[in-house]
Order: structure tokens, then sequence, then C-alpha cells
């Protein structure tokens, strides 16, 4: 029961610094120098590459993300590298730059491969939907805040209460 309790505790804990920490850098960045609040841009890191998507949105997702990122940034989307955009660093056990990870569908790449949406946890098998769901209510409140306040949208968090008809 200590260990469920722990357990718990933990979650709290990262539930609460994923709106926390956010919210404290811009009201530091608003006390130092108001006029650079709005100079923070929010991601997903899902937005970041195509390799965490399913089907064939990745590269639609990464082109959004990088008019997005040129437009805030004020640089050229043609100038950043496409290895770093195309490929996924941290995967599973394997990090950083020099761990360039593969799908495993991906012939003639290299690189360590990585099954979609494994974890070390869970034994490197998929996370169940329940499982997801699951998570997605637990962070149901934190989803809608990401979205309100700093304009991380996740629609399956915030699709997963269905809506009343009262």
């Amino acid at each position: 029961q200590g260990a469920i309790r722990t357990a718990g505790y933990r979650f709290e804990k990262l539930r609460r610094q994923t709106v926390e920490a956010p919210r404290r850098l811009l009201y530091l960045l608003k006390q130092q120098a108001p006029s650079k609040a709005k100079d923070v841009l929010f991601l997903r890191n899902e937005d970041m590459n195509a390799f965490s998507s399913k089907g064939d949105d990745g590269d639609k997702r990464v082109d959004a993300f990088l008019t997005r990122l040129s437009s805030f940034t004020g640089l050229n989307r043609d100038l950043f590298d496409r290895k770093v955009v195309r490929g996924r660093t941290n995967c599973n056990a394997n990090k950083g730059y020099q761990n360039l990870c593969t799908k495993e569908e991906e012939e003639g790449q290299v690189g360590t491969t990585v099954a979609e949406g494994t974890y070390e946890i869970s034994r490197y098998r998929p996370m169940m939907q329940a499982t997801r769901k699951l998570i997605y209510l637990q962070f149901y409140e934190e989803c809608k805040i990401w979205a309100e306040e700093f304009g991380v949208v996740y629609h399956a968090c915030l699709k997963v209460l269905p809506r009343s008809t009262g």
C-alpha cells in the first residue's frame, strides 16, 4: 500500500509541475521583461518529428511544426537539419543525438530500431488503450489548462470525457 501511495504522490507532483513550471516561467518573464512573455513558444514533443505519428500525417505535422517554428523565430525553415527533423533521438532506452533511432519498417536506415509507443515499464509492449484513457482522465484538467494558457492541445485528452447533453 505504501508503494501505491508513493507512486500516486509522484504522479500528482508530475501533474502539478506540468502546469506550475510554465506558469512560473511566464510570471518571471513578465516580472523581468513584460514584453518578453510573448516570446515563449510552448510545443508538444509529438509535433516535432514525423517519427511519433501513426499513418501518413507525420510529414504534415512536421511541416506545420517547421512553419510555426520558422514564423516564431524568423529563421528560414529550409535551414533546419533534416536528419534531426526526420529522425528521433530519444527512443526507449537510447538517449541523445548520437543514438538516432529508426522505425522498425524503415529499411536501409542506420540507427537503433525502436517499436512505436513502447516503454521499458511495460517490458516494451505497446500501451493498452485502457491505460491511455486512464492517463488522459488523470490529466484532463491539465489538458484544458495547457490548451487555454499555453496553446498546447492534446485533442484525445480533451475528448476523453463525454459531453453532457443536459
